[in-house]
């Protein structure tokens, strides 16, 4: 499951997360589309699970993947930082 989803977020493909949230566009999502071609996601397993690691160099792609991330925990009701 990790290993399509970073294929998808790499293309620019962000329908699930938009699909799961029932949301059309999640936040952060439309400036990572924008700056696939400066954001590395990289499928690693986990004892148990999996994760993607999201990786940049560039400020607003960081702000972007922030803005993402911090949904994602408020959607899911994780409570992580």
């Amino acid at each position: 499951h990790m290993r399509t989803i970073s294929q998808s977020f790499a293309s620019g493909d962000f329908a699930v997360p938009g699909f799961v949230h029932a949301t059309g566009e999640v936040p952060g999502t439309t400036a990572m589309k924008r700056l696939k071609a400066e954001i590395s996601y990289t499928p690693r397993d986990l004892p148990g699970g999996a994760q993607v690691e999201i990786a940049t160099r560039n400020p607003e792609a960081v702000s972007a993947i922030h803005e993402f991330l911090a949904f994602q925990r408020m959607d899911h009701r994780t409570g992580a930082h």
